[in-house]
């Protein structure tokens, strides 16, 4: 849980699911969520829905990547997200802020 990378949440309640990345530890921001600060659409699906998040059962690392490789760490995420977006409609991430540089790699890896 020290780790940095992209990571994915699922709700301990319900079918939803959150992608995220972070510089810090993975356990520093998972906290985050749980504590319900808005910092998140997690955040704000575990505040209004009155849920919960069980740490470590619904925390998966997807990607473990060196803190400062912010690049690698946007890429994968936003890859994460597109994917999740397309298996599940519980996916309560807003949007993909995809990197203008990603676009010819994202047309090419989900047309």
């Amino acid at each position: 849980m020290n780790r940095s990378g992209v990571y994915k949440l699922q709700c301990s309640d319900c079918d939803a699911t959150y992608l995220g990345r972070t510089c810090r530890s993975l356990a520093s921001r998972s906290l985050e969520h749980i504590k319900r600060e808005n910092t998140s659409t997690f955040s704000q699906h575990l505040k209004e829905k009155n849920h919960t998040l069980n740490i470590p059962d619904d925390l998966s690392l997807l990607h473990n990547i060196p803190q400062r490789d912010f690049l690698k760490l946007d890429l994968y995420e936003d890859l994460e997200i597109v994917k999740e977006k397309q298996k599940s409609p519980n996916c309560v991430n807003r949007h993909v802020s995809c990197n203008r540089d990603f676009n010819p790699l994202h047309r090419q890896l989900f047309s």
